[in-house]
């Protein structure tokens, strides 16, 4: 699974049951901590019962519903948090993931790159925005996504093994063979099977 962003911001409102909507939303993570995406999306749901403004449940929602595989459910969890927060990065990101599982991948290269102009510093949207600009099979813009990812955080072995599919698919062999190494040398096991299969 790709970076997903799951928000912990706390929100307290009062439904008429004496629970708030902060309440739900605690017991939501704590579900979805344990792998309960059933039960969490089921408490997130009362927290957005209790307030409908709570954009941080539309999300972790939208979590839980990608991690069921549920794409086009989640889509529109994520789209309510952005209505809600139009400046909420994590949202953006995350709905661009569900839109690249169901094939939308221009518009999820959209989402990738309004996630980068809110956290231009953050490896993530370039990272997720290169993945779907290879699917899409634009090589070299991908490449370029990567480049950013390592130059924010020269330590991400996944930027440089994808940079170097890149490559390899542009029919540079000998630069993608010289970035799978540098990912193995960091303990990224499908660059070294990709060194046995492809590299001399």
């Amino acid at each position: 699974m790709k970076n997903i962003l799951f928000s912990i911001i706390l929100i307290s409102y009062i439904n008429v049951s004496g629970q708030t909507s902060n309440d739900y939303f605690i017991k939501g993570n704590i579900k979805s901590n344990a792998k309960d995406y059933k039960g969490a999306i089921e408490e997130y749901t009362k927290a957005i019962e209790a307030d409908s403004t709570n954009a941080s449940a539309y999300n972790n929602r939208g979590i839980c519903k990608i991690s069921l595989e549920k794409w086009k459910a989640a889509i529109e969890d994520f789209t309510k948090a952005i209505n809600l927060q139009p400046k909420y990065a994590e949202a953006y990101n995350n709905r661009g993931l569900a839109k690249e599982q169901i094939g939308k991948l221009k518009s999820a290269i959209d989402d990738f790159t309004k996630f980068i102009e809110l956290v231009p510093k953050n490896v993530t949207g370039y990272c997720n925005r290169g993945s779907a600009k290879m699917e899409n099979q634009d090589f070299d813009a991908a490449m370029k996504d990567f480049s950013k990812a390592i130059e924010i955080n020269p330590k991400n072995a996944k930027a440089y093994c994808d940079r170097g599919t890149c490559k390899f698919q542009m029919g540079n062999h000998e630069e993608s063979c010289s970035d799978w190494k540098k990912a193995e040398d960091m303990g990224y096991k499908k660059a070294g099977e990709l060194i046995i299969n492809n590299c001399n």
